[in-house]
C-alpha cells in the first residue's frame, strides 16, 4: 500500500482549531501511542488541507526557488525572475498574515 508521508505544519499551530483536532482525534483513536500518532497526523492533515490549502508547502517550494534563483549570476532576466518570485512570496505570507493576523508576526 501507498502511503503518503504525513507531517505537522508549524503554521497550523498557531490556530487555535488546531488543539481541539488533535484533542478529538488523539481521543476516539484506539491503540497504541504510535496508531494515535499516525491518526492524529492524519486528521490533522485533513483539517489543515481544508482551511489553509497548500499554503506551506507553496512558501517552502517558493523559498527554495528564490534561493535557488539568487545563486546564479545576475542578469536581467534572472533579476526579472527573482522579483517575480519575491512577489509571489510575498503574496503568500500576506495571505498567512489575513488568516493569523498579528499571531506569525514575532
Amino acid at each position: 500500500m501507498n502511503q503518503k508521508l504525513k507531517r505537522f505544519e508549524e503554521v497550523w499551530s498557531h490556530d487555535k482549531t488546531s488543539f481541539n483536532i488533535v484533542k478529538n482525534a488523539w481521543n476516539m483513536t484506539c491503540g497504541d501511542s504510535s496508531i494515535k500518532i499516525q491518526a492524529t497526523l492524519k486528521h490533522l492533515n485533513s483539517w489543515g488541507h481544508q482551511h489553509f490549502g497548500d499554503i506551506p508547502k507553496k512558501i517552502k517550494l517558493l523559498q527554495d526557488q528564490l534561493g535557488l534563483l539568487k545563486d546564479l549570476t545576475p542578469n536581467n532576466h534572472i533579476t526579472a525572475q527573482i522579483i517575480a518570485k519575491e512577489k509571489e512570496l510575498n503574496e503568500a505570507m500576506l495571505h498567512v498574515i489575513a488568516i493569523f493576523g498579528c499571531q506569525v508576526i514575532n
